[in-house]
């Protein structure tokens, strides 16, 4: 077979390569919801952190409660005493002192329980907001992987048929010609081969000698880019 036609061959499969390279960028370039998967993992961790406040404010709270009606009952008691059964002015000061101790720590507790309370509030409102959104996220997680799923069937399908393609075409290539190709291909970004337009390499732009492209004009022999290398067809 000339070698004209050879390239115009092997010219047919670059182009078919081309195309499967260009599917093959779109595959790796689909999104598959990566940033979406990270804006779920840290809501998640925060709403999960949301709740574990809520429970443990919750538990403060029943503790700090219990403990206000321990303070109210000693306080009760030592009243009872302060007015009916004490007798000497020694234990009327132990139990005023006793009762003014239970006070201030009545206002301690009391404070820390409207603390407490104003925190489980706003906790208990912020966190039906978080899952919420985290929800809303989730749903657009899933229309995103399943457009990535639907997209992705058809792009392997478009690949199998160019990739089928391909092997048909290669079997018409001489294998030393095919193999110098392949090899120029693997370093020269998926191209192994390129077209002369107005004297120069349509791959890397460089101007040809003369001589080349007097060369090209017989095509007697494989010719390459004296720059990049690629295998020339005019």
């Amino acid at each position: 077979m000339p070698l004209l036609d050879e390239l115009q061959k092997l010219w047919e499969v670059q182009l078919l390569d081309v195309e499967i390279l260009k599917l093959e960028e779109e595959l790796q370039s689909l999104d598959r919801g990566e940033e979406l998967k990270k804006r779920i993992e840290s809501l998640s961790s925060l709403y999960n952190k949301e709740i574990e406040e809520i429970k443990s404010k919750e538990i403060l709270l029943k503790e700090l409660e219990l403990e206000l009606s321990t303070l109210e009952e000693r306080k009760k008691k030592d009243e009872e005493r302060l007015y009916k059964n004490v007798t000497t002015q020694k234990e009327v000061d132990r139990l005023t002192q006793e009762i003014q101790y239970i006070n201030q720590e009545k206002n301690r507790v009391e404070d820390k329980i409207l603390e407490v309370m104003e925190s489980l509030d706003s906790l208990k409102e912020e966190a039906p907001k978080t899952k919420r959104e985290l929800e809303d996220l989730e749903a657009s997680l899933s229309e995103v992987l399943k457009r990535a799923e639907n997209i992705e069937k058809e792009i392997l399908k478009s690949l199998q048929a160019l990739q089928d393609k391909r092997s048909e075409k290669v079997k018409e290539i001489d294998a030393k010609l095919l193999s110098k190709y392949e090899t120029i291909r693997k370093n020269r970004r998926g191209r192994g081969m390129s077209k002369v337009i107005a004297g120069k390499c349509s791959e890397c732009g460089v101007e040809l000698s003369l001589l080349l492209i007097e060369k090209l004009e017989h095509l007697d022999e494989l010719l390459t880019c004296e720059h990049c290398g690629r295998i020339l067809i005019i």
